[in-house]
């Protein structure tokens, strides 16, 4: 065989294999004995299926619509949570009670004007079912409310300087942010790191400050308060609920020694051991002071062997919040209304 023929032989062989590479035998239509497509698929005019132009357009010889599945449908967007329920028109205490207890908070050179309402309180109280309705004395319930307000007013009270602030107990929850804050409140800490550039000074009625703190109380109410700590300082419900949350919550320990929450001391849950009685811890408002001066690091007030000038201003806020709601200040059943005998080093016993 000449060299011309055999390259003619190779050339047809390839030709050929390609053919067959491309198009398999036809598989509907005239050329397959009058075949359907399977799947609906068009039957093109040279006997083969498919689903494009080529397939069922011009010369198509069955089932020319062409079956190109429809897309899937696709998934029905999740319901929507269903509505809160409404907030009770009243809760714990009337709107009434609530404005007269904390009636300049709303002036105009109050920092927190508009800030702390109603509505945002009753929203952030339902959230701790315990908070003024534990114990088995209804008018410890009014005062442990009593006593949150006392303790709270006086963290937020106006400035001095304001000219009509000479009857103080009347200018609570003024501020919303600590006035001047002198550092940052960031410590070290492995479980609540500060966040990058975030300060943590006092915000809310509580005036919560610190890293750990902020940490804390963030966990507990479900909110990134670490690496959003202006929350408490910009949503009403956030800034209630951390305050009622630090009432309700022990502080940590001092001396490795177990502190009661200001809500235990109100609501007659916590009972002093005999040697806290020795020491000068009694049941009452006096012992809630111990206990937050003590988590927010203040070491002034309580102990001296006399009513500071700030604890005395808790003491008058708390007894004109008792006045509104028609309750006793406890002195009659033995509650101490100040902690000017509590020692320093605080050795608690728990319940």
């Amino acid at each position: 065989m000449t060299k011309m023929k055999r390259l003619v032989v190779v050339i047809l062989l390839v030709i050929g294999s390609s053919r067959c590479s491309l198009a398999d035998k036809e598989q509907c239509g005239k050329q397959a004995g009058g075949a359907l497509c399977l799947n609906q698929l068009c039957c093109s005019a040279w006997g083969f299926c498919g689903s494009t132009d080529i397939y069922c357009g011009e010369g198509c010889q069955s089932q020319c619509t062409g079956t190109n599945p429809p897309p899937p449908t696709p998934p029905s967007p999740p319901p929507p949570p269903p509505p809160r329920p409404p907030l009770p028109e009243e809760y714990l205490i009337s709107r009434k009670d609530f404005n007269e207890m904390l009636k300049n908070r709303d002036d105009k050179r109050c920092e927190g004007k508009g800030f702390y309402t109603y509505e945002a309180f009753v929203e952030a109280a339902i959230s701790f079912p315990k908070f003024g309705n534990e114990g088995y004395r209804e008018d410890s319930k009014k005062r442990d409310i009593a006593a949150f307000f006392g303790q709270t007013s006086r963290e937020t009270v106006a400035n001095a300087d304001f000219e009509d602030t000479t009857y103080p107990v009347e200018w609570g929850y003024c501020f919303v942010k600590q006035k001047n804050p002198s550092k940052n409140y960031c410590e070290p800490s492995s479980e609540f790191p500060c966040a990058f550039g975030k300060e943590y000074y006092g915000r809310g009625p509580f005036q919560i400050r610190g890293n750990e703190l902020y940490g804390k109380c963030g966990k507990a109410i479900g909110v990134d308060l670490l690496n959003n700590p202006d929350l408490v300082a910009t949503d009403p419900v956030i800034s209630f609920k951390t305050a009622i949350w630090f009432w309700m919550t022990p502080p940590l320990p001092l001396y490795g020694q177990y502190l009661p929450s200001g809500h235990d001391v109100m609501a007659i849950i916590w009972t002093p051991s005999d040697l806290d009685l020795s020491l000068g811890r009694f049941p009452g408002y006096g012992m809630t002071t111990f206990v937050v001066t003590h988590a927010l690091q203040i070491y002034d007030e309580c102990g001296l062997g006399y009513i500071t000038l700030p604890e005395y201003c808790r003491i008058l806020f708390y007894g004109r919040y008792c006045d509104i709601l028609g309750v006793d200040y406890g002195v009659s059943f033995g509650d101490e209304v100040s902690c000017m005998t509590s020692k320093t080093q605080f050795l608690v016993g728990s319940t």
